[in-house]
């Protein structure tokens, strides 16, 4: 991997301190087209990380989407805990930050959007990874199925 790549991943924090390490795979390294919704809630996010570190006198590590109040890299542990309180919050049930990656596959394949494309926004190797790994049957599929089924053998 050229290494310019280098400094775009995740923060590992196995070492004292946090090091950036290299991207799996060079699809890794395109750009991801995101949904107006969250490219809005990203943007204001920014805004109000700059006015949290200017307000600190601290400066936010360039490139890091979300960093602690002193700017510095979260951990993988924090923003876990993090997501389990949202989701506390919000009623929902504990999952796994992975699991929103099963259910972006989900939802993109319900909605009907080509398996080659969800695979290359997922950025998997292949679309029998996206289409048999990471999306699931929901109920209103089932239901949408058995009413096919009614439809064409009922009365």
């Amino acid at each position: 991997m050229p290494a310019e790549t280098l400094g775009l991943a995740w923060p590992s924090r196995v070492r004292p301190k946090a090091t950036r390490v290299q991207l799996k795979t060079a699809a890794s390294e395109k750009p991801v087209p995101l949904p107006a919704f969250v490219t809005s809630r990203l943007i204001a996010h920014h805004a109000a990380q700059l006015r949290e570190r200017f307000a600190a006198g601290a400066p936010t590590e360039e490139g890091l989407v979300f960093v602690t109040p002193r700017g510095l890299p979260v951990s993988n542990s924090w923003l876990t805990q993090h997501f389990q309180d949202l989701l506390a919050a919000a009623g929902l049930p504990k999952m796994r930050l992975h699991d929103l990656r099963h259910g972006a596959a989900t939802l993109l394949l319900g909605a009907g959007v080509h398996p080659r494309v969800a695979q290359q926004l997922l950025r998997h190797a292949s679309s029998k990874t996206t289409t048999e790994i990471y999306s699931h049957v929901t109920a209103a599929q089932e239901r949408q199925a058995a009413e096919v089924l009614q439809a064409t053998v009922g009365s």
